[in-house]
């Protein structure tokens, strides 16, 4: 069966640049192999709907006409990785700025200036000069990849897009009919809600209407128990009397 745009899949991939090093990876052993193994990082198969931009963009696009079960090396020009280099995110910024959050400055080292992650490369004169552009960026990049199988249950479909837009597993979904309920551990800001509630329709047909609910923690039975217990201590000492 060949993969078509709006179609779930499960993938495992090995990013590398085309020099050989591999920067990313879904299989374990491989991360071993590179030196890339995180021990709190949990190496698995990975869920997209193929178009919807859950993968970059050249990874995405290549999914498109692949036969399922099969491996694939795709290769992807810079402009669909991840972006090319841009001389205005090169920036110098004052020693300063560093000093006054307590740190030292040396080329290497990576800082976070205003939400964005930037790597320090020189430091002169009383000014620090900082590349915010992706580590990737300007690279060509190959991608090994293995499509493991469709997604073909709706649970499974809802979890990809929770999973891929807010890095989240419901604590409980419920598929009745075309209605999906889904809890979650926190309040989700209403403009999040809106769009997650629409990818999930837009990618599921069956389904047209999406609930989300915070799911309260039980109280505690403890003090209630302590309150009986008191309530019966209390009566038994009155009728001593």
């Amino acid at each position: 069966m060949k993969v078509n745009k709006g179609m779930f899949l499960e993938i495992d991939y090995t990013g590398k640049i085309k020099d050989g090093m591999v920067f990313d990876t879904t299989v374990l052993d491989v991360a071993k192999n590179n030196e890339l193994f995180e021990k709190d990082k949990l190496y698995q198969p990975v869920k997209l709907c193929v178009g919807r931009g859950h993968v970059i963009k050249g990874l995405d696009i290549s999914l498109e006409g692949k036969e399922i079960g099969q491996e694939y090396s795709v290769e992807i020009s810079p402009e669909d990785a991840f972006g090319k280099r841009s001389a205005s995110l090169i920036k110098l910024v004052p020693l300063s700025q560093f000093k006054r959050s307590d740190i030292n400055p040396t080329p290497g080292l990576s800082v976070q200036i205003n939400d964005t992650v930037g790597v320090i490369k020189n430091v002169s004169g009383g000014r620090v000069l900082v590349d915010f552009n992706n580590p990737l960026s300007g690279k060509e990049i190959i991608y090994e990849v293995k499509v493991i199988k469709e997604l073909e249950k709706t649970q499974d479909k809802v979890e990809c897009i929770l999973q891929n837009r807010l890095g989240l597993k419901p604590e409980s979904l419920e598929i009745q009919g075309d209605k999906a309920k889904i809890s979650v551990k926190y309040n989700l800001p209403a403009q999040v809600v809106e769009l997650i509630s629409n990818e999930i329709k837009e990618c599921i047909s069956d389904l047209k209407e999406i609930v989300f609910e915070e799911k309260k923690e039980e109280e505690p039975k403890t003090d209630a128990l302590k309150t009986d217990k008191l309530s019966q201590d209390k009566e038994i000492g009155e009728n001593k009397k």
